[in-house]
């Protein structure tokens, strides 16, 4: 055996020590760290991907928290919309009370004390939601950036206010007439609502304002623009006292006993006993000087066969009336026009609303009854119920700010939900991006487990082949101590 034989094994046992230690040392710490990757020379060309990766995550990180924050953002502000809800219905109901039948001056005046604190608390709602310091429903959000599934698909959004100055109605009226008959009353004509979308109403000669109504109610999805209709009228002026008869709707009314032309409540009891064929009912003014007619849908009311037993001639006047009693124009019959001759009509007023910004266009019979114009605005601030035609405005500005926070709701809802959906992206987007992560970076603890086992094996070995080799260097060194001292001897 040559030395260099035995100095090679020692070589080879001692790289292979050396080597297995490496592989121990490299294996404990990835199982230790639980990562493949704990330096740049463990996988050089993965490391520049790791950290794309580790940035891509962190992104999305970030983006969940900015959802999170702006679904609880929008969250506080639907409250504060649902919360002016209830108020709003609170409002209404005080509305309906101060129209009852039972209402009287002082009552309707409680009522609106109550409508007026609710009023106040509708603006501290909208003036004090704020969340992180940010106002949300006092006007100022606007264009505000929140949440999305990345930077370039951030949502801009805003929220209108929602104090008693900006939610209301915008509104405006089609007024009422009275003429000789009722074709006289209403032209035959035509307009186009402009409101979302344009729609055309085309009514015709003799139509009612319910009529009317309801022609622009067939088109409100179209435009958004809702209408209701009533009709007054007032009797009054007649000339002499008497018995007089005449046709309501075509309905008689039978002999009727005036006494003084003062006191007309006598006609203000007949028309009421057949209001249930005719549709109209009757109310005396205070000073029994006229009777007040009211059809609270909108029909026409139609006065004809006026008589009086007086020989001589005798008149009396129809008036139309606006909606806060005051007369719009009026026309005057005789008894001696004779039977169905002696005619009178009045047509209703058309009152149009809508939470937008609308107006009116006539393409047919301009200015004959109606002119174009566009709506007014008139605000939750604006009620005042301590009247009846202020209850009834009152129940239509309510009714439309109620809807402008339902849409508001609707706006914020989809919002949240965009949010949520985009949340869910996020959420998958980090989990495909860990696992991929995780996959090039993560240790295999199997295989390292194994590799450790593996190198523990090697290194011992080569520990017992270089004791091995050693032990062959002493029998060599002893061979010759003995071959020489033999020599020596």
């Amino acid at each position: 055996m040559k030395i260099s034989d035995l100095s090679v094994i020692s070589l080879k046992a001692a790289e292979a020590a050396r080597r297995a230690t490496s592989e121990m040392a490299i294996a404990q710490r990835r199982i230790s760290t639980g990562l493949r990757i704990n330096s740049a020379n463990d996988d050089p060309g993965s490391i520049g991907v790791a950290s794309k990766l580790t940035s891509e995550i962190n992104k999305y990180v970030n983006q969940s928290t900015s959802n999170l924050f702006s679904q609880k953002m929008l969250e506080a502000a639907d409250l504060a919309h649902k919360n002016i809800q209830a108020i709003l219905d609170s409002m209404l109901d005080s509305s309906n009370e101060s129209l009852s039948a039972t209402a009287t001056q002082s009552s309707r005046t409680s009522n609106q004390t109550v409508v007026s604190g609710l009023k106040n608390e509708v603006d501290a709602i909208a003036t004090k939601t704020s969340f992180n310091g940010k106002n949300l429903t006092d006007g100022t959000f606007t264009d505000q950036r929140v949440g999305g599934s990345n930077s370039s698909s951030a949502i801009k959004f805003s929220i209108a206010s929602i104090k008693t100055a900006n939610i209301g109605t915008n509104t405006t009226t089609l007024a009422g007439k009275a003429a000789s008959d009722e074709s006289s009353a209403t032209t035959d004509g035509a307009f186009n609502v402009v409101g979302t979308s344009t729609a055309a109403v085309d009514y015709a000669g003799g139509d009612s304002a319910e009529t009317i109504a309801s022609l622009v109610n067939a088109v409100k999805e179209q435009t958004g623009v809702s209408a209701v209709a009533e009709t007054k009228a007032k009797l009054h002026t007649l000339s002499d006292a008497g018995t007089i008869s005449f046709n309501l709707n075509g309905v008689a009314s039978g002999n009727i006993i005036i006494t003084a032309t003062t006191d007309l409540s006598a006609i203000t009891t007949a028309i009421n006993a057949i209001s249930a064929t005719t549709g109209i009912s009757a109310e005396t003014s205070t000073d029994k000087s006229s009777v007040t007619l009211t059809s609270d849908t909108g029909k026409n009311i139609v006065f004809t066969a006026f008589d009086n037993d007086n020989s001589g001639a005798d008149t009396i006047t129809l008036a139309a009336l606006n909606r806060a009693g005051t007369e719009v124009n009026s026309q005057t019959i005789t008894n001696t026009d004779g039977g169905a001759s002696a005619k009178m009509a009045a047509r209703g007023y058309v009152v149009m609303n809508s939470d937008k910004a609308f107006s009116y266009a006539m393409t047919q019979a301009s200015g004959t009854d109606f002119s174009s114009a566009s709506s007014s605005y008139r605000g939750i601030s604006d009620i005042d119920i301590s009247t009846e035609v202020g209850a009834t405005e009152a129940k239509e500005t309510i009714a439309s700010a109620r809807q402008m926070i339902t849409n508001a709701r609707t706006e914020i809802g989809g919002v949240i939900n965009r949010l949520k959906f985009a949340e869910d992206h996020n959420q998958g987007q980090r989990l495909a991006l860990t696992t991929a992560r995780g996959n090039i970076i993560d240790a295999d603890f199997a295989k390292e487990s194994a590799a450790l086992a593996r190198s523990t094996i090697i290194l011992e070995t080569s520990m017992a082949v270089l004791a091995q080799a050693n032990i062959r260097k002493e029998m060599i060194i002893n061979l010759l101590n003995t071959s020489w001292g033999r020599r020596t001897s």
